[in-house]
């Protein structure tokens, strides 16, 4: 008996039900393991800055030190970083294989870095293969260089989105409109639910039907969402299991995966969690420089603003989307620019999970005719069709295409 007997007809069991039958059902690949804040990441960019400036190649070590416990001479550079980094951050973020292994694929995966093969050929974030130079990208070096320390917060909450697949856009665009009733998000119903957006698996939904997923779940008592959860606990323990570990189900790496994605929430410019639930930071105070204190408010008028001079209804099927995401802001005075009604289409859910599925990418806005065009940085392109793809006023293109533009040359 599946876990939707606990409450016949609740969609949002029904759901759950269906994921955790899916080899995939922890979702897309993440960083699951690793525990770091922005300033011990900071600490190890400008570390590797020193030792690799102006994007230059660092040749790394490509065994572990247990195989080979010693240093060639082409990975001295190397082991001096290691070592400074293991006297500047802590001791075991600072060893050559911790580095190599857990630290440097998370840094790649930001966009911090880029590591290259024996060749000396970019290899890609996911890609599995050895290993043998790393260098700085130029988000790497703006961090790395940055002294401010809300740029710094900007900049790491941008890395933190691109690790993550573009769910620091997803979890603000949820919990800034006031439409739809959801303010935070539980532990659970981001696991559950909202990791579930717009992924390459057999239980992926939008933006929409996640909402409404949620007000399902909460429909749910206290009692049935711990026997849920029990419930989960017994079913999910991977020793009940034959086969290989896709064969499996594993409750503890599925909570630990969360685990690390709150506290990487945790650690952006724009959310509080408390008690493993996420808020949308409402105001969050910097020492500058000792005496004054910068401000962060966030603001939902921009969407308010989009419905207002567009003349539009909102429209059953169709989201709020901005071209150039909030999280890619690496300082206060690029958000307030991207928190701008300029910056918003009201787009169809389906184009709109293309967009969210490439890391919301398509940031660069062209017309052709009354249709709008949105192109990626790999050339691929999503044509969005005059009220079927996308609503809004044609009096006010220029203006759209004409702020994207400017918005394109900050990045």
């Amino acid at each position: 008996m599946g876990v939707e007997s606990i409450q016949i007809g609740n969609t949002a069991l029904e759901f759950i039900e269906k994921r955790i039958a899916d080899v995939y059902y922890r979702g897309a690949a993440s960083s699951e393991h690793n525990r770091y804040d922005m300033e011990e990441i900071h600490d190890i960019m400008r570390i590797l800055n020193n030792y690799a400036p102006n994007k230059r190649l660092l040749q790394i070590r490509t065994t572990d030190t247990s195989r080979r416990p010693f240093n060639y001479p082409e990975e001295y550079a190397y082991a001096e970083f290691c070592n400074e980094v293991k006297s500047t951050v802590k001791k075991k973020k600072g060893t050559q294989d911790s580095l190599r292994k857990n630290i440097f694929p998370d840094l790649h995966r930001m966009g911090f870095i880029a590591r290259y093969d024996s060749d000396g050929n970019v290899v890609a974030p996911y890609e599995i293969k050895k290993i043998k130079y790393v260098s700085l990208t130029d988000l790497g070096v703006h961090f790395a260089t940055e002294t401010n320390i809300l740029n710094q917060s900007f900049m790491f909450s941008k890395a933190v989105d691109i690790l993550l697949g573009g769910y620091l856009e997803l979890v603000i665009d949820i919990l800034s409109d006031t439409d739809n009733g959801i303010n935070k998000l539980s532990f659970y119903e981001y696991m559950f639910f909202v990791s579930a957006v717009n992924t390459n698996t057999s239980f992926s939904i939008n933006r929409t039907e996640c909402i409404e997923l949620v007000h399902e779940y909460r429909k749910l008592s206290n009692t049935q969402k711990n026997g849920l959860i029990n419930a989960l606990k017994t079913r999910m323990n991977p020793d009940l299991y034959s086969g290989n570990k896709k064969d499996k189900r594993d409750w503890h790496n599925w909570v630990n995966k969360i685990t690390q994605i709150f506290y990487l929430f945790n650690q952006t410019a724009y959310f509080d969690v408390y008690d493993d639930t996420l808020y949308l930071r409402t105001e969050t105070k910097y020492a500058d420089d000792g005496n004054k204190k910068v401000t962060l408010k966030r603001s939902i008028s921009a969407k308010q603003d989009y419905f207002k001079n567009h003349k539009v209804q909102k429209t059953l099927g169709f989201e709020l989307h901005h071209v150039i995401p909030l999280s890619w802001s690496e300082n206060i005075e690029q958000y307030n620019l991207y928190d701008n009604w300029k910056n918003l289409i009201y787009i169809d859910a389906y184009s709109h999970s293309i967009i969210t599925q490439n890391n919301n990418n398509y940031i660069n806005m062209s017309a052709n005719g009354s249709n709008i065009t949105l192109n990626n940085t790999l050339g691929n392109h999503i044509e969005l069709s005059y009220n079927t793809n996308i609503i809004y006023d044609i009096n006010l293109q220029n203006t759209m295409l004409s702020y994207n533009q400017q918005l394109i040359e900050t990045i």
